[in-house]
């Protein structure tokens, strides 16, 4: 009888212990609207396209001294436009004053996604750290149980996770600017540089203030970039945008259509990559193996560091949920 007291211990701290391994799970939990959301829990969900431009090591935006001159180009431009409202120059400083703000929007957020990044390396880590403590925490309450031995302090099995704060910012008085090129000048000759920048700032105000009205506005603004302006090199980037907001909405089917669309008219380079990529993991819900299969692919034939890298990583992980006895495994 007492030789079969640790198993039953060790049995009886598995189930009890056994969750708190899972608690730092959510970080790699796919995000509302992914497939397969419960059973694949364990596999990290695929990063959005601002997500991977953050994972390149050679993408560093101007930092905090180019911060500072841009600051102070702003308030030299706001200055400006109140004062001379009539000026030749005017339209083009309210589209000055657009790039400034998007190039700002867009320090803050690969500041914000390089340190969600380093928070899932880290929690990686915590998790690994935390199954060593319960599995020697349980070794030894069998031991003690089995030499009668004071029975050893329940460790603090609680993930230490440091969630980096977002930094938010109010464009709207920018997007007032900006929107006053579309009404009053609509034959400005970079009109499709503005429609871009009117239409990220209305979906990442309307999404900060949870405003869907103001989400709809900024994807008209980007579906009238690529069906005004289809020719332009920045269609692709109001693409991968639309498909990034229809896939954190779980619209599966208008993403899917952005991303063939965009893997068709951009042939090669870092946007193609990335929607054979979310193609791939949209197929993971309906045929696994294909999903498999496909990014199995894309790990070879990627010419982005980052999404051949991505590839490899889901496949493998994939992979592990197919059915025994599966070629592909």
């Amino acid at each position: 009888m007492n030789a079969r007291l640790p198993l039953v211990v060790l049995l009886a701290g598995g189930l009890l212990f056994g969750p708190v391994a899972t608690v730092s799970a959510a970080w790699a939990t796919p995000a509302h609207g992914m497939p397969n959301a419960v059973t694949l829990g364990d596999v990290p969900r695929p990063p959005d396209h601002e997500q991977v431009t953050a994972m390149h090591k050679h993408h560093r935006p101007p930092g905090k001294r180019m911060a500072e001159k841009r600051a102070k180009e702003m308030a030299e431009l706001r200055t400006r436009i109140a004062q001379t409202p009539r000026s030749p120059e005017h339209v083009g400083r309210l589209h000055r004053l657009g790039e400034l703000v998007h190039d700002e929007i867009h320090w803050r957020h690969f500041l914000r996604n390089r340190a969600r990044h380093s928070a899932l390396i880290q929690s990686t880590k915590e998790r690994a750290r935390i199954e060593r403590k319960r599995k020697r925490y349980v070794f030894k309450v069998a031991l003690s149980t089995r030499r009668n031995w004071r029975m050893p302090v329940k460790p603090d099995l609680t993930p230490k996770i440091v969630v980096p704060a977002e930094t938010k910012m109010d464009v709207r008085p920018a997007i007032r600017r900006i929107e006053v090129i579309i009404k009053h000048h609509p034959h400005y000759k970079r009109m499709d540089a503005v429609l871009l920048l009117a239409g990220t700032m209305r979906i990442y105000q309307g999404l900060l203030d949870k405003d869907l009205s103001g989400v709809a506005v900024g994807r008209h603004y980007l579906k009238q970039l690529l069906h005004e302006f289809y020719d332009s090199p920045l269609a692709p980037q109001a693409g991968v945008r639309l498909a990034d907001l229809a896939l954190s909405r779980g619209d599966t089917v208008h993403a899917r259509e952005y991303l063939e669309e965009l893997a068709a008219e951009v042939r090669s380079g870092e946007l193609h990559d990335y929607a054979l990529y979310r193609l791939a993991w949209l197929k993971v819900d309906k045929n696994l193996a294909t999903a498999v299969v496909e990014l199995r692919r894309l790990a070879r034939a990627a010419g982005d560091v980052v999404i051949k890298e991505l590839a490899a990583r889901d496949a493998t992980a994939l992979a592990k949920h197919l059915p025994r006895g599966s070629a592909m495994k």
